[in-house]
């Protein structure tokens, strides 16, 4: 079976951020304090394996950072889409508190 090509797909870790930024657009100025577990990787993602190569996962939220399972997130994506890359969309004040995140 042929895979399709999808360019880019936001994953979001972390529905709270660190800042509470008057313009921001997303959830997190609503206290919504959702947290995606690797669990909740691997089911969300394990299906779509043999079907779709995305060019590009962006790990976002609110702050990714904020997930502390980010490293082990990032584990079992690139095995999973090894043509992928990952990035991730952060403000940058939390990557002290990640010093073993992958480069």
């Amino acid at each position: 079976m042929t895979k399709v090509s999808i360019e880019k797909i936001d994953l979001h870790l972390s529905h709270m951020c660190n800042l509470h930024c008057e313009q921001c657009t997303h959830l997190s100025n609503y206290r919504i304090n959702k947290i995606l577990s690797v669990q909740d990787v691997i089911d969300n993602f394990s299906p779509w394996v043999d079907k779709v190569d995305f060019r590009s996962i962006h790990l976002t939220g609110g702050e990714p950072l904020l997930n502390q399972n980010i490293i082990e997130i990032i584990e079992v994506l690139v095995p999973m889409f090894p043509k992928s890359n990952i990035w991730i969309d952060t403000n940058g004040l939390l990557l002290d508190k990640h010093p073993n995140l992958p480069e």
